[in-house]
């Protein structure tokens, strides 16, 4: 009997003995879980994959535009009419536009464009105005009727520097400071002088102030800069500029005088340098697009075996391996492309042929190479309707769908996980309940065995 209780006393013990608290359910979700998102992790993996492509082709799409502007450049005419304009003296400083037409003109400047600057003193009193309750008066420019306009200042004191506060905050055009000057009368002593000033140059913002102590005196006169073609008065013609800068003197020319001078010329001549830019801006835009379609599309690329990319590679290529409308080369102008497909370009020989016949080069790289690649181009990168906008539209779209599908597995593992927390939960507190009762059983067998005494009777 004794050998029976302590028998069934140990199964209970290993049965039941020790088992809530030793599963770790926390590791145990972890490993479930981890299986549950295979799937979500695929879709992330795909999500990465389609920023990459993404990125291609947005990159590419860039450099395709960058061919439709650098193309569109050459197809205006007014790229291949720069003009550049030199003086013949560094008394004028010009820049020209298309417009001006080539050729020369000389000129005499025979004045600069100034400012006017007075300045007022005290009177022998100390005095600056007649009166500061009355304010002072100040006339500058003309109204519409070639009126003098005059402005009514009122002031806060008699004080300078209340006069120089009263002009400057009036907004008129005309600026005060006060100045520290070495007094004529006393030697070694300084005075105070209101020095007034137009704000800008030229005869029109003359100005004039009534209401001060003391007259004003005109240390330098508003004037207009002049120059002379010939002679005024044997058909010759002066043109004046209220300011240092002429820009209509001159169809398309825009100057600048900075001292006087005679016969000074100004030569216009098509600016070959300018021209050749634009050309090797397309030729370089080209390179671009081709580097970086080979960069998404060579082997490991994310674009690899794309046909429609690499087909734009070989329509850019085709463009400079053929014959010009007119049956010329296009190395005769100074572009060529090498065995590796990169387009070269030589601004010499562009430049003798363009000073050979501007009209017939001009027309040879607009026909047969600015157009041929903005149909390239366009057909690429055109919003809406371009192969490469349409691409990087359908990534988005998968990308954007992929997320939703992302965030729906998100939530489904979110319910899963905490379905799985809850029955383990459960679990523990049932095997915490077992554990209770097999302790007590245990505790009932060892109480039903007899004692080492008894058994010694």
């Amino acid at each position: 009997m004794t050998s029976g209780l302590g028998s069934i006393s140990l199964t209970a013990s290993t049965l039941l003995g020790g088992t809530a608290g030793k599963i770790d359910t926390d590791a145990l979700v972890a490993a479930l879980m981890a299986a549950k998102s295979v799937p979500k992790n695929q879709l992330q993996a795909q999500v990465t994959q389609q920023g990459q492509i993404l990125t291609a082709y947005q990159s590419i799409n860039t450099t395709m535009a960058g061919i439709t502007t650098a193309a569109q450049n050459l197809l205006d005419t007014s790229s291949w009419s720069a003009t550049k304009v030199t003086s013949s003296s560094t008394a004028v400083v010009a820049s020209s536009t298309s417009a001006a037409a080539p050729g020369s003109t000389t000129f005499n400047v025979t004045q600069l464009a100034t400012a006017q600057v007075s300045t007022v003193a005290a009177d022998a009193s100390g005095n600056w105005t007649a009166d500061y309750t009355q304010g002072i008066d100040i006339a500058i420019g003309q109204d519409a009727a070639g009126n003098p306009v005059t402005h009514h200042l009122s002031l806060a004191s008699g004080s300078v520097t209340d006069i120089a506060a009263a002009i400057n905050n009036a907004g008129i055009g005309v600026r005060a400071a006060v100045v520290t000057v070495d007094d004529p009368a006393n030697a070694g002593k300084t005075m105070p002088v209101l020095q007034l000033s137009s704000a800008k140059s030229g005869a029109a913002n003359s100005f004039s102030v009534s209401g001060l102590a003391s007259s004003a005196n005109t240390i330098s006169a508003a004037q207009d800069a002049k120059i002379s073609v010939g002679n005024p008065a044997a058909g010759g013609y002066t043109i004046s500029s209220s300011s240092n800068t002429f820009t209509n003197a001159l169809p398309g020319i825009t100057f600048s005088v900075n001292g006087v001078a005679d016969n000074v010329t100004l030569t216009v001549d098509s600016d070959t340098t300018t021209v050749a830019g634009t050309v090797q801006a397309m030729v370089s835009a080209v390179n671009s697009a081709k580097l970086a379609i080979g960069n998404y599309t060579d082997k490991g690329g994310v674009l690899q075996g794309n046909s429609d990319i690499n087909g734009m590679t070989q329509d850019l290529s085709s463009v400079f391996s053929s014959a010009t409308a007119g049956g010329r080369s296009l190395t005769d102008f100074g572009i060529d492309i090498n065995k590796d497909g990169i387009v070269t370009f030589n601004a010499d020989t562009f430049a003798a042929a363009y000073a050979n016949d501007p009209t017939g080069t001009m027309q040879a790289i607009a026909d047969s190479v600015a157009t041929p690649l903005k149909t390239i181009s366009d057909a690429a990168s055109a919003p809406v309707t371009g192969s490469i906008s349409q691409a990087i539209t359908s990534a988005n779209d998968r990308t954007t769908s992929l997320n939703q599908q992302i965030s729906d597995w998100t939530d489904r593992l979110n319910t899963i996980q905490t379905q799985l927390q809850t029955k383990f939960i459960a679990m523990q507190t049932a095997l915490a309940r077992l554990q209770s009762q097999g302790d007590w059983l245990t505790n009932m067998f060892k109480s039903m065995q007899p004692s080492s005494s008894s058994n010694g009777q």
